[in-house]
């Protein structure tokens, strides 16, 4: 049985992707970058900021939110910002309630 897929920002206008899709009681994200050349464009803190209110833009226009989120990867260039990086992600998501995550 095939799920019925929804795209629900618009196509990337040049990659075979989409930044986020639909499967029926699931929303999937593509992996994101911050906005090179952007006001996050510097440190893996603001960086890491700007990504997560990417992620939580997409879930709104999903009718979700960070909330509901069950499972995070993040790609760090150096696992000594990892401690940057986790001060923001503990930030975005304060609940007792803990994700899955991966960080490399």
């Amino acid at each position: 049985m095939a799920l019925e897929r929804e795209i629900i920002a618009p196509k990337h206008p040049v990659l075979p992707v989409s930044p986020a899709v639909r499967g029926g009681d699931f929303v999937f994200l593509s992996g994101m970058t911050p906005v090179a050349g952007s006001a996050a464009d510097g440190t893996v803190a603001a960086e890491t900021r700007q990504i997560l209110t990417k992620m939580a833009r997409l879930l709104e226009a999903a009718g979700s939110s960070l909330a509901s989120v069950v499972k995070v990867n993040v790609l760090l260039y150096s696992m000594l910002e990892y401690d940057n990086m986790n001060t923001v992600y503990a930030n975005s998501f304060p609940s007792i309630r803990r994700r899955a995550r991966s960080a490399a």
